[in-house]
């Protein structure tokens, strides 16, 4: 369904932009997967340091 609604019923309310290529980064999961981390490594760093100390 989330196909549906990114592609196949974006192409319906726009076909003269249907026959452009998907750009790299809406294949690739590593930019998702780079944000979770960083989100990941801030939390752990907010949770060991000390409020004063920041």
């Amino acid at each position: 369904m989330l196909t549906a609604v990114n592609r196949t019923n974006a192409e319906a309310l726009f076909p003269r932009l249907g026959g452009a290529p998907v750009p790299a980064a809406a294949q690739s999961p590593a930019p998702r997967l780079r944000q979770s981390a960083q989100r990941a490594g801030a939390r752990l760093f907010f949770r060991l340091v000390p409020p004063g100390a920041r």
